[in-house]
């Protein structure tokens, strides 16, 4: 996935920049959620419930609709950044999703 490569080189930037370890990685933002599949999905995980702005809606990846929207485009441009660049960063896991309004 070259997004997920571009992110890469942009975090492996600014952890530079900010002089820490790459391997800090602790949040990674996507926002706006642009496209149709993400909405829809967003939309049935949330199953009605209004999305606030900070702190939002945060969904565990134990969960079934945590794990939905890490599939889907937005999501899983996360998944490859993680896979593509584990040796770089080392073991990552998602433990959650946040869904929180923008605007």
């Amino acid at each position: 996935d070259k997004l997920s490569d571009v992110l890469f080189l942009e975090w492996q930037h600014q952890a530079d920049v900010q002089g820490t370890d790459v391997k800090n990685l602790r949040y990674y933002f996507q926002l706006p959620v642009k496209n149709t599949p993400s909405q829809a999905a967003i939309a049935r995980a949330l199953e009605g419930r209004p999305v606030s702005k900070w702190p939002g809606v945060t969904l565990s990846m134990d969960s079934e609709e945590g794990k939905a929207l890490l599939g889907t485009p937005n999501g899983n441009s996360l998944g490859w950044f993680l896979i593509n660049h584990k040796a770089q960063l080392g073991l990552k896991t998602v433990e959650s999703v946040t869904v929180f309004g923008v605007g």
